[in-house]
């Protein structure tokens, strides 16, 4: 132990273990620590949402004291002690609000250092060390250190500890680590000597004011002997005479019989040089330690935790990679552990090492590491090695670190070690020069800033300062300041008198609403549009512009590229040749099905039928359909509710009404709307309207847009017309019936108690009602007979008889409806399905050059 002492000014106390510095103790008068002081202090807040209380003990700062950290007997109502090494639980612990109260008076022993902003951590469980054994005040019980050492001497010392007469009444005793192995005379010694100190306490608590100190712990060269003194310290040298006999008087008390040798130091060479420390606490200032092999840490300190990141460097001391990240590994450790006890490093650190893909070899790494923090007295948690190659741990910090007691913050970078760029200022206080330009009551606006931010702001912003003035009408002014801090830029306002105006009445201003951005916008347009049409005027009415020359061409656009006539006439071509191979495929894989017998019908072409256009039913003024047809009026169906009375024709569908928009529509919009692709619609608009549209990106007016939904819409479902039958016709009808459907039909009226009115279609020319409804029911009746495919064939037929008496003029319905009945035609034979006939193959023929040959719109 080398024990350097410069009375007044700094103590220094280095650990020398095999020529290396193994530990390093310093303190001086201004940054003296409080760590074990007892004093007593006065609650000035309790906050229940944390369950703390802060409390004034005459530190400058407020201490912190927990819940868990309060003694037993301020708990409401409690008598019990608190016995020793069994302390209550969070859980059986009332809340913090019900035992103290703002403006008590308690004793509190401060445990931890503050840190930054935050105060010392407190204490009302006190603690008062000895050399041997260390005193709980109002405690109960005995007991011995949880340190590991054999159990027959922890069970011996526990018995000693208890036979011994307490320094108080109700006061419990702990034997430290260093009273293993000790006589039951030398802790005697230990208890008289802590007994004379509370006695001192307690008076001084009598007699006292709020707050005061009551326990102040022993200068730095008395405390490390009495806390660190073992059997490993041999020697003792120390360099200055008084403090050598302060520490051969506290050895003679504490330790008589084990004391080690003191020696005073006497020479004209510093102590610390001769025994080359001093080169060792000169690296425990750097950010990066170096390895013997080659590699280095680094060693990074945040509010949050302590990261170390282990390098390698230029270590090549293995043939292979694993072997080397193990070696340097093992180095690492050792010099890891180390580091921590000299700069007392504390909180969570993250060693960051190198990957290791051999599980035994992390186990071995994590047992190093905790074999080389044995000796450190600090608490520490040890975790395992994690598959991203991270080794965390926790340990108490004992004392301020050296970045604490060496260091403080930059005034330029705030710790941070970094400053920003006269480019990034510069850019960032013209913004909020604009800003203040922008108001109404600010005339001019004065910028000071450092000469790199000015030379920066006029090299590569003096283009928008001008624009800025220009545009304000306003002046900016920019004074250079060479004694300012580099990064600090001050702003100031004049109004137009030269008054000052303060800068923070402008920040609060309401958040602008869209609905009145929006509004603005609409405004703009309007006016720009009316000073278009005021300069086209002028123009034409004027002489003839002179004709621009023509630029060089610029690099390539992405946007103009994609929104070019000839990119959109490429894709359409696109577009064209993979329909046209589709039906191509699909009409050479027909052919080759019927050939080989496999396939009936064509396939259609999906790709056709996606893309086929709607039709339109768009009817013109004379009449007539768009085919030039005569449009015929239908009739409208009557229709009987509840059996009697004539129904109410219902209301036609009203045609939808198509509103303008506001504004011009994209084509590719109307595409997207109604589900096709643009290139279709685009087609469609040209054929069917006429309209020049030159791509999908062209906006049509309001009008255009308006008669492109028409051309869209679907056309409605043709509605058949129903004439009112005769009574004859439809009693000849029920005359017809057989037996059967007349007796189902007499049971139905009588179940109902209402005549039921019967339905007629009209099917073609020359058919009448009456042989429509007989030969319905003669198919009704062979219906379970029939295949699938003749009854889709009747259907077809049905249908397209159905379209011809549509076409027929309105005469020739009417003289078909007063011919007699014919004669029920009787029901056709059902065909087998193997007696089907399979299509011709010259119809098969016209079909694969309809669609593999040049397509029109039309046949689109």
């Amino acid at each position: 132990m080398l024990i350097n002492d410069n009375p007044g000014q700094e103590t220094r106390i280095a650990m020398m273990r095999d020529g290396r510095l193994d530990d390093l103790l310093s303190e001086r008068p201004a940054t003296a620590t409080s760590v074990g002081n007892i004093y007593r202090g006065r609650v000035t807040n309790v906050e229940a949402a944390i369950q703390a209380a802060f409390v004034d003990f005459g530190h400058g700062k407020v201490g912190f004291l927990h819940v868990t950290d309060l003694h037993r007997k301020y708990f409401p109502g409690e008598t019990k002690k608190e016995k020793i090494g069994k302390k209550t639980p969070r859980s059986e612990r009332p809340p913090i609000q019900d035992c103290l109260k703002k403006g008590d008076i308690i004793e509190v022993q401060v445990i931890k250092e503050g840190i930054g902003t935050k105060g010392p951590t407190l204490s009302s469980n006190l603690a008062i060390p000895g050399r041997y054994l260390v005193m709980f005040p109002w405690q109960d019980g005995a007991g011995v250190s949880r340190n590991d050492v054999d159990e027959e001497v922890r069970r011996k010392t526990r018995e000693i500890v208890k036979a011994l007469e307490k320094p108080a009444e109700d006061a419990g005793l702990v034997a430290r680590t260093a009273a293993f192995g000790k006589s039951a005379t030398d802790l005697k010694r230990d208890v008289a000597y802590l007994k004379r100190l509370w006695k001192t306490i307690e008076s001084r608590i009598e007699k006292s004011g709020v707050p005061c100190e009551l326990y102040t712990e022993s200068d730095l060269v008395l405390r490390t002997i009495r806390d660190q003194l073992g059997p490993d310290i041999t020697k003792i040298v120390v360099d200055s005479e008084p403090a050598y006999e302060r520490v051969t008087a506290f050895l003679s008390v504490v330790a008589p019989r084990s004391a080690p040798p003191v020696v005073l130091y006497d020479r004209p060479t510093p102590m610390f040089h001769a025994y080359r420390v001093e080169p060792q606490i000169a690296e425990l200032l750097q950010r990066e330690v170096p390895l013997k092999s080659g590699g280095a840490l680094v060693i990074d300190q945040t509010e949050a935790l302590v990261a170390i990141d282990v390098n390698s460097g230029r270590s090549r001391s293995a043939k292979d990679s694993d072997t080397n990240a193990y070696k340097t590994n093992c180095e690492a450790i050792e010099e890891i552990a180390r580091q921590l006890r000299l700069r007392d490093l504390g909180g969570v650190v993250v060693l960051d090492l190198i990957d290791m893909r051999l599980q035994k070899q992390r186990r071995e790494i994590r047992d190093r590491l905790e074999n080389a923090m044995e000796n450190d007295r600090a608490k520490k948690t040890i975790g395992e090695i994690d598959r991203f190659g991270l080794l965390s741990l926790t340990r108490q910090r004992m004392r301020p670190g050296v970045d604490k007691e060496h260091f403080r913050d930059c005034d330029v970078c705030h710790g941070r070690g970094r400053i920003r760029t006269g480019e990034s200022l510069g850019s960032e206080n013209l913004r909020q020069a604009a800003f203040l330009l922008s108001r109404e009551q600010v005339g001019s606006v004065e910028l000071v800033c450092h000469p790199d931010v000015a030379a920066a702001l006029f090299v590569s912003r003096r283009q928008e300062f001008v624009a800025l003035e220009d545009e304000t009408g306003k002046s900016l002014h920019v004074r250079v300041n060479d004694r300012i801090v580099r990064d600090q830029v001050d702003l100031y306002a004049y109004d137009e008198r030269g008054a000052d105006l303060p800068i923070e009445k402008f920040k609060n201003e309401p958040v602008p609403k869209f609905e009145h951005l929006l509004k603005e916008a609409e405004q703009r347009e309007s006016d720009s549009d009316e000073e278009e049409g005021e300069d086209s005027d002028a123009t034409s009415s004027g002489r003839r512009r002179r004709r621009r020359r023509r630029r060089k061409s610029g690099p390539a656009d992405a946007a103009a590229v994609a929104l070019s006539d000839e990119l959109q006439r490429e894709l359409e071509q696109i577009d064209q040749e993979e329909l046209r191979s589709e039906a191509e495929a699909a009409a050479r894989a027909a052919w080759i099905a019927v050939l080989e017998g496999k396939g009936e019908d064509l396939p259609k072409v999906a790709s056709l039928e996606r893309h086929q256009p709607a039709k339109s039913n768009v009817e013109t003024s004379d009449g007539e359909n768009e085919d030039g047809a005569p449009r015929g009026k239908r009739r409208r169906r009557r229709r009987r509710r509840g059996g009697s009375g004539d129904g109410e024709s219902p209301k036609q569908n009203a045609a939808p009404v198509i509103e303008a928009p506001e504004s011009p529509v994209a084509v590719h919009v109307l595409a997207k709307e109604a589900g096709l692709k643009s290139t279709l619609l685009l087609d469609r608009i040209r054929e069917e309207l006429g309209f020049d549209v030159k791509s999908y990106m062209t906006r049509l007016q309001p009008d255009q847009v308006v008669k492109v939904k028409e051309m869209l819409l679907p056309e409605p479902p043709a509605q058949q017309s129903e004439d009112a039958a005769p009574q004859s016709d439809s009693q000849a009808n029920e005359g017809g019936r057989t037996d059967g459907d007349s007796g189902s039909d007499e049971s139905s009226a009588d179940h109902t108690g209402k005549k039921k009115r019967r339905r007629r279609r009209r099917r073609g020319r020359g058919r009448s009602e009456d042989s429509d409804a007989t030969s319905s029911s003669s198919e009704g009746a062979s219906e379970p007979e029939r295949s699938e495919d003749t009854s889709e064939a009747n259907d077809r037929k049905s249908q397209r008889g159905s379209a011809k008496s549509r076409r027929q003029p309105r005469g020739e319905s009417d003289r078909s409806a007063d011919r007699p009945p014919a004669k029920p035609s009787a029901p056709a034979p059902s065909a087998a399905v193997e007696d089907k006939p399979k299509p011709k193959l010259s119809r098969l023929r016209r079909s694969v050059r309809r669609t593999s040959g040049s397509r029109s719109s039309e046949r689109e």
